[in-house]
């Protein structure tokens, strides 16, 4: 994926199984993005919990939207970096929440592209 740096970013995940929409009832997302696959640091972690989640599920179309502002990919300072969206489902054991199932749904590199202009 491509990221303008400075600029609005949106991208709509559908997922399908067998020529059908994924039933999305019960899972959450969460994807990150760090600058190597053996990095400890997370340039960017995101998930569909919260009071303003930047990962959207429509349990019903299927799809995991992706949505960071102008402010948050100004703030971006990387070239290349990898990045995974997983979706799952969790329970709570002792009062800590555990995950039941994780799925990564896509994996690959996000290209920032700078910003010339300021």
């Amino acid at each position: 994926m491509t990221i303008e740096q400075g600029s609005p970013y949106e991208k709509i995940f559908t997922l399908h199984v067998v020529e059908a929409l994924f039933d999305l009832d019960g899972y959450m997302a969460r994807l990150q993005i760090r600058e190597k696959l053996t990095s400890t640091l997370t340039l960017l972690s995101v998930s569909s919990e919260g009071e303003s989640p930047k990962l959207v599920i429509d349990d019903a179309n299927g799809t995991v939207t992706f949505a960071l502002s102008a402010q948050d990919t100004a703030a971006f300072d990387f070239s290349l970096a990898r990045y995974d969206l997983e979706i799952y489902t969790e329970h709570e054991v002792d009062g800590v929440m555990v995950d039941d199932e994780v799925f990564r749904i896509l994996e690959g590199y996000v290209i920032l592209a700078k910003e010339t202009t300021r």
